[in-house]
């Protein structure tokens, strides 16, 4: 399911395509954790705040460090298979 829908977020073209959303490592999607907002298009991911992102990118369990809100946001983007447009 990860592979498939990585690929399928790859070939986002425009900002109001959906996303398909990721389960982590333990098979879990973050619509399955309350806390979590999931962005359903690029333009809403980038609309999300710092602690959003941050909060995906642990649920995610990829390590961001000091990077600035762009640089976190590609990262999760890059993680999901999304080419930010």
């Amino acid at each position: 399911m990860r592979s498939c829908n990585r690929i399928c977020n790859s070939r986002i073209t425009d900002k109001n395509q959906l996303i398909h959303p990721l389960p982590n490592y333990q098979n879990i999607l973050p619509d399955d954790v309350v806390e979590l907002y999931f962005p359903t298009t690029v333009s809403k991911l980038r609309g999300l705040s710092g602690s959003e992102i941050q909060a995906l990118l642990d649920f995610y369990g990829i390590e961001s460090g000091n990077e600035d809100l762009y640089e976190k946001m590609e990262r999760l983007a890059r993680y999901l298979g999304i080419n930010l447009l």
